[in-house]
């Protein structure tokens, strides 16, 4: 479990990216405040019930990453920015399920977009079941919703935005996960990232130039 100190660093982290952005649209601008209530209402009183948590961290992290994208292709993040608040997201996420955690299970993501929770974790028999060598397709021992949410669901998804971003553009499937006793399921989406074209950088640079005279 983290500890209170780990937690506030890391919430500092995330609320200081934010407002050093120059110019941040209005949807990014309420992150902050969203994290904050996670930190506030569920650790604050120490809530022990997974689905409690499960339920507050996912849609969050989901919204805060379409949020993130948005922006990004909104030109109103660079993408080095938006990396670097993606990965705040993750790393969130971990903080508001610490209580919970049982094992953390890195997404490595050599044969990325495989495997999927479909494919592997709830295929046992496909070829990234059982089978499969790959680390990704294995959970440890110990791992329980919330080790195999933020493999699939959290990591996978920051792993497929880096790759995208990384490589100027291109689209991540975030696939669907079924409803599991009180923990509600999280619906299938898709993130894409298209960079601006060199005349379109062009234009917004002399847009910016007549906005300051």
């Amino acid at each position: 479990m983290a500890s209170p100190q780990t937690t506030a660093a890391a919430e500092g982290l995330g609320n200081q990216a934010l407002s050093a952005i120059p110019v941040v649209g209005p949807i990014l601008s309420q992150l902050a405040s969203s994290i904050e209530n996670i930190f506030g209402s569920a650790h604050a009183a120490a809530v022990q019930n997974e689905a409690a948590e499960l339920n507050t961290a996912n849609p969050t992290f989901m919204t805060n990453v379409q949020a993130i994208v948005a922006a990004l292709n909104a030109d109103q993040l660079s993408p080095s920015d938006a990396l670097t608040l993606l990965q705040q997201q993750e790393t969130q996420w971990y903080s508001a399920v610490s209580s919970i955690e049982k094992g953390r299970w890195t997404y490595v993501g050599s044969q990325y977009p495989e495997p999927t929770y479909a494919d592997s974790y709830a295929n046992r028999s496909g070829p990234y079941g059982s089978s499969s060598a790959n680390p990704d397709s294995h959970a440890p021992s110990t791992c329980n919703a919330s080790c195999v949410l933020g493999h699939y669901f959290v990591e996978r998804t920051i792993v497929g935005l880096t790759k995208v971003i990384n490589a100027g553009g291109g689209s991540v499937t975030v696939e669907t996960f079924p409803a599991n006793g009180a923990i509600k399921g999280t619906p299938a989406f898709v993130l894409t990232y298209k960079a601006p074209s060199v005349l379109q950088k062009i234009e917004q640079t002399i847009f910016g130039v007549f906005a300051k005279l």
